[in-house]
This record gives C-alpha cells, sequence and structure tokens, in this order.
C-alpha cells in the first residue's frame, strides 16, 4: 500500500510540523517504465533546486535503461557547482549534452496534450506551482517545480469515472523517500498546480517533451 500525508500538525515533542496520514491509497502501476528517482539521494545531494536535474534524470534514463549521469552530474554540467534554480533551457541542453535525448519546450499545452504523448510512450516532464500540491511532503517549499508525467488512468469513485494524472515527485525523502514515485493525482488538482506556475514566474502549462 502507498501511504500519502495530506494533513499536517505540530509535533508534541518537536514542534515542528509533521505528517498526519489520513488516507491510504493503492499503489498505481499505470504508464510507462520511468525510472523514479528523489532529488535528496546520495547521488542528489549536493543542492537544493535540483528539481530540474532530477527529472531530467528519471526521463532520459527511460530511455538508456537506467544508464548516465547522476543528478549531482546533470546539475555540475548546469551550473558549475552554484545552488540556484535551472531553467528549462538548460534543462533541454543538459539532456542532449550528457544523454542524447532531445527535450522540447511547449507553452500553454493541455491535459489532452500530455495524455496523447503518453500514449505515444514518450514521458514528459511538467513545471507546476508547488504550493498547490496538497500532497507534497516538503511544507516549506511553494514555488516552482518540476515533475515527471509517467502515465494516465481512469478509476472508478462511486459509480464515476474520475481521471488522473501519474506523478513522479522528486521532493521526498528518508523513510517517505518512495512515496514521491507514482502518485496518482486527479485531473483537477493537476490542473490547477499546472496553471498557477505564473504565481512563481513561469509559463503557465509549459512542458517538455522528450524524444530519444
Amino acid at each position: 500500500m502507498s501511504e500519502f500525508y495530506v494533513k499536517w500538525v505540530v509535533d508534541d515533542v518537536t514542534g515542528l510540523m509533521r505528517p498526519y496520514k489520513v488516507d491510504i491509497i493503492p499503489p498505481t502501476e499505470a504508464g510507462l517504465a520511468v525510472p523514479y528517482h528523489s532529488q535528496w539521494e546520495p547521488d542528489a545531494n549536493k543542492w537544493k533546486s535540483d528539481c530540474g536535474p532530477a527529472t531530467v534524470e528519471m526521463i532520459c534514463k527511460y530511455y538508456t535503461n537506467g544508464v548516465g549521469p547522476s543528478t549531482n552530474d546533470i546539475m555540475e554540467h548546469i551550473t558549475g557547482g552554484v545552488n540556484r534554480n535551472t531553467s528549462a533551457t538548460e534543462l533541454v541542453e543538459a539532456a542532449e549534452d550528457l544523454f542524447g535525448v532531445q527535450l522540447g519546450k511547449v507553452y500553454s499545452s493541455s491535459w489532452d496534450f500530455l495524455k496523447s504523448e503518453i500514449d505515444k510512450g514518450y514521458p514528459s516532464i511538467v513545471l507546476v506551482h508547488y504550493g498547490a500540491f496538497v500532497m507534497r511532503l516538503d511544507r516549506n517549499f511553494t514555488g516552482g517545480h518540476w515533475m515527471v508525467v509517467k502515465g494516465f488512468e481512469v478509476i472508478d469513485y462511486q459509480g464515476t469515472d474520475v481521471e488522473r494524472i501519474i506523478l513522479h515527485d522528486p521532493d521526498w525523502w528518508g523513510d517517505y523517500v518512495e512515496q514521491g514515485a507514482a502518485i496518482p493525482v486527479v485531473k483537477d488538482m493537476f490542473m490547477n498546480m499546472w496553471e498557477l506556475a505564473h504565481l512563481d514566474g513561469n509559463p503557465d502549462r509549459m512542458v517538455l517533451v522528450s524524444r530519444p
């Protein structure tokens, strides 16, 4: 079972916010076999702002059968060791330089477009406003965040078909790291996250499509 933490309480001992388990959702195997990698793993631990490189590692290793540079290597290639946010252009160039994988920028994209990419066997990277993602583990960050689209599914909920996108979120760590993989997110929540990217100074509904 895959546990999700969507409510937060103040810990009586530490005084810090901690997750309160309110739901258990069966893991989903829907979508493409994109490997998951956290941006807090030992080979992705030098910079805080490395969600972009982590998504590049995941999506590129989908095409290379797990072979290639680490998140740290990708971040070093882009910034030369400076801890800063990475741009879409830099991620595109890093994928080409280090993996030979092509990423293409698409602006003002759509739910149906993302689904069509998955149907063709191509995972994508999306830029969202993380503060609108209520299932996130990282409560201290609410800005622009890169996530991987690995699939879609339709489930029956009380007699109604519900569409869900399947996301890899690299910003999970420690005992909860596996919860970042293959997170099913209902359409309304995802579209809200995606359409609020302008709050962080980013384009709304931006996607980096991938090609081997």
